[in-house]
């Protein structure tokens, strides 16, 4: 308890850089988020790639559906229908 104590004692000259920095950390983290936040539909717009066609004609997710359902047996597929 002693070595708490002797350490906040030797800060105590130093408060003000303590509260300086720490509000400047948390107004830090808050712009980094506000970035982010912004940022993010902006990366959405450049990247998402949902109207040029791939090889054969077909989107990517068509092709992943079409897939997936030559996977699947058609008895299976009409099964779960029923449910």
């Amino acid at each position: 308890m002693n070595l708490y104590s002797r350490t906040f004692q030797s800060l105590t000259s130093y408060w003000r850089y303590i509260i300086f920095s720490s509000l400047s950390a948390a107004f830090y983290a808050v712009l980094s988020g506000i970035l982010v936040w912004m940022a993010g539909p902006l990366l959405m717009t450049l990247f998402a790639i949902t109207d040029l066609p791939v090889l054969g004609g077909m989107s990517a997710a068509s092709q992943i559906q079409t897939r997936i359902l030559s996977i699947i047996p058609s008895t299976a597929r009409t099964a779960r229908r029923h449910w």
